[in-house]
């Protein structure tokens, strides 16, 4: 029976990602707040979903350090009534993260790797994944990270913060941290791929290639020609809590995206103007 993709609700669906789904129920926070156990389980008794995508979470790492209960409460718990909730017929999709690994590995994460998370964020999204495990009768945990996406109006975090810095006579990137970009659009495409196949079980979803910070940064600054400095920092240099881990990388046994630097490139092309 193919699953029907516009009853699929989307939590968090005007969020960096949740903005390139192109089928499935978005409702505004006001109608469904995830942390709100009766109005959840209520708006999903009355939505009927044919699945549920879950992407709505606390992502600020240093906010969820400083406030490990509220991430648990919002990362957790609302994923617990979700899944709970899913469990009546629902197909249950769970968006995690690269942190619930420990960052010591040598080479990327693969999805046989054991997840051992070392600071709030992904302690919480880690116990995420096990509610689902533990209520979800038919789940998927896509794990990802270094996610961009969202252009001028939604691009909070670092490809976004290099982009604001590009009239400033120097940038500082974190050369010794690495991770796979991952491009939200490439992201939102796979994981509808994979509802579509029914594909159950822990996959990982990230661009090819590894790049650091200063990688990264490197890139953008020169698509953009920009004419100031650009300068390494290290992780010894970081002050306030949590730091990057050393090994943020995502690979998956399965699955094999474009290259971060062809996404990047495309996510620059066309949803950043040249005269930024």
């Amino acid at each position: 029976m193919t699953l029907d993709l516009n009853r699929v609700l989307v939590t968090g669906g005007r969020g960096m990602v949740g903005r390139y789904a192109d089928f499935g129920l978005r409702p505004f926070r006001e109608a469904l707040d995830i942390t709100d156990k009766t109005q959840a389980l209520a708006f999903i008794r009355t939505a009927k979903p044919s699945a549920i995508l879950h992407l709505a979470a606390e992502t600020d790492m240093r906010y969820c350090e400083a406030h490990p209960k509220e991430a648990l409460r919002v990362n957790a718990e609302a994923t617990a009534t979700l899944a709970k909730a899913a469990a009546v017929g629902a197909r249950f999709v769970y968006l995690s993260t690269n942190a619930v690994f420990d960052g010591l590995k040598e080479s990327p994460y693969d999805e046989d790797d054991i997840p051992y998370p070392v600071n709030a964020y992904g302690r919480s999204k880690y116990e995420g994944e096990e509610y689902v495990k533990a209520y979800a009768k038919e789940w998927l945990i896509v794990r990802t990270g270094w996610v961009f996406g969202g252009g001028r109006a939604g691009d909070k975090r670092f490809v976004g913060r290099i982009i604001s810095q590009l009239k400033a006579p120097e940038i500082k990137a974190i050369a010794d941290n690495f991770g796979a970009p991952t491009y939200a659009k490439d992201l939102m495409s796979t994981i509808k791929e994979l509802i579509l196949s029914g594909k159950t079980g822990t996959v990982h979803v990230a661009n090819s290639g590894i790049a650091s910070r200063f990688d990264q940064a490197k890139y953008i600054t020169d698509f953009f020609a920009y004419h100031g400095k650009i300068t390494p920092m290290y992780l010894r240099d970081l002050t306030g809590i949590p730091s990057s881990l050393k090994n943020e990388a995502l690979v998956s046994k399965t699955l094999r995206l474009r290259s971060w630097q062809e996404a990047l490139s495309e996510y620059l092309k066309t949803e950043w103007p040249h005269n930024v």
